[in-house]
């Protein structure tokens, strides 16, 4: 029977192991980061094929750079002087590498979808049209501000590239489910040495369902309205993350100066600095502000928002109206797991409990398991004893006296008989 145990038992082995192992490659698939998929989009978009390649030493053009109808361009490996707009539309793709753009561009008023004054947009990507910087230096040169739209599911990434506008503002805006992705880059503005919030500043905007992912980059603020979602690793932000209506905004390991929710978005921050605050001050705001494995200089909540230290702490915490604060751990199967300040105590005293329990149940297993053992010993002891001592027995041989002592371990093997010696 323990033969049978033991074979079964390696039978079920066998299939548990490839089951864990085939879950552990399906989530490894499944769980590559953006930055993983993103890169291998970049590798797509670059490759040469069937692309018409712009590869000057010096290139000057006078005029709109309209790109549409599916058509691939490249323009690489140069020094590119653009007088007027970039326009990528329909399903076209623009890929600029290697590269100094200089772009000076027309004023042509634009309706965007926040705000009521129409501005001037000096880069458009709209509808399904990708646009690509890689290792680029992006020069908006004009005295208003400079934006990049990027919209109607249209798509933008921005890998080792800089841009710039050393006269006034730049930002990027995705709205209308699109995409932007930044990596390895940054914006600078025209004031470096500033300290604080001041007009010529670089933005990354998020609106109407769009997903930005901002991994070791370096501008100004982010700032995310609608059901949109944001993803900002390893990245320093100088000024703010600001935040309205209900988006999903997660921060790690980054440096922000402070940060503002309203309405009832969820914002999750783990081991990043926090420069002066995080304020939710609204009275109508909803907000659900995690904070994981930081320390936060100050945390004001107002209206029903929920703030969740989890492994956290907060040196001035202000709590008005029905704003609630939990407070748990970040486990390692489950993930961090948050409760009311007041069940602390309960929860910590049913969780030693339980550890205790468990302790003293194991033990108690493991003793009893060992006397029997002990117990089995003894008893097979008394038996070569007394059969040693019966008249006309000779002395058992060394090796079966061996087998007799480890009847116990191998219960299913039964010596047939003793040999004598």
């Amino acid at each position: 029977m323990g033969f049978r145990g033991r074979r079964s038992k390696k039978i079920l082995v066998a299939p548990l192991i490839l089951i864990t192992f085939a879950a552990n490659v399906f989530s490894s698939c499944y769980c590559v980061s953006s930055s993983d998929r993103n890169s291998f989009l970049f590798k797509q978009a670059i490759a040469p094929a069937k692309s018409l390649v712009i590869q000057y030493q010096s290139f000057v053009n006078e005029g709109d750079l309209i790109i549409g109808g599916n058509e691939k361009r490249t323009i690489e490996d140069c020094e590119y002087q653009l007088i007027g707009n970039i326009i990528v539309k329909d399903d076209a793709t623009l890929i600029i590498k290697n590269a100094i753009f200089n772009q000076t561009g027309r004023y042509v008023p634009m309706e965007i979808p926040i705000g009521n004054t129409p501005t001037s947009v000096n880069i458009v990507v709209e509808n399904r049209a990708s646009l690509f910087l890689t290792n680029t230096t992006l020069i908006i040169s004009q005295n208003i501000t400079s934006r990049i739209l990027v919209r109607n599911e249209a798509k933008m990434y921005i890998a080792d590239s800089s841009v710039e506008n050393f006269k006034y503002d730049v930002s990027i805006w995705a709205i209308d489910a699109s995409l932007l992705y930044i990596e390895n880059s940054m914006m600078r503005r025209a004031k470096e040495n500033a300290t604080s919030w001041t007009v010529e500043s670089c933005v990354v905007l998020c609106h109407h369902y769009s997903e930005v992912h901002i991994e070791n980059s370096t501008f100004d603020r982010a700032t995310v309205y609608g059901s949109s979602r944001v993803f900002i690793e390893r990245s320093t932000l100088k000024d703010a993350v600001r935040i309205f209506d209900s988006p999903t905004v997660q921060v790690v390991d980054s440096t922000i100066g402070y940060v503002t929710a309203e309405g009832s978005p969820i914002l999750f921050i783990r081991s990043s600095i926090i420069g002066s605050y995080i304020n939710a001050l609204q009275d109508t705001t909803s907000a659900d502000i995690w904070l994981i494995h930081m320390t936060v200089e100050k945390v004001v909540a107002r209206g029903s928002s929920k703030v969740r230290l989890i492994d956290a702490s907060v040196k001035n915490l202000q709590m008005d109206g029905n704003a609630a604060l939990f407070v748990g751990w970040d486990l390692p199967l489950f993930g961090p797991v948050a409760f009311s300040p007041a069940l602390a105590f309960v929860i910590q005293l049913v969780a030693l409990n339980l550890l205790a329990a468990i302790i003293i149940i194991v033990l108690f297993v493991l003793i009893r398991k060992l006397r029997k053992r002990h117990l089995s010993k003894i008893e097979v002891l008394k038996k070569v004893s007394n059969h040693e001592e019966s008249p006309g027995n000779n002395r058992l041989c060394s090796y079966k006296r061996k087998a007799i002592f480890g009847y116990q371990r191998l219960k299913s093997w039964q010596p047939k008989r003793l040999c004598i010696c």
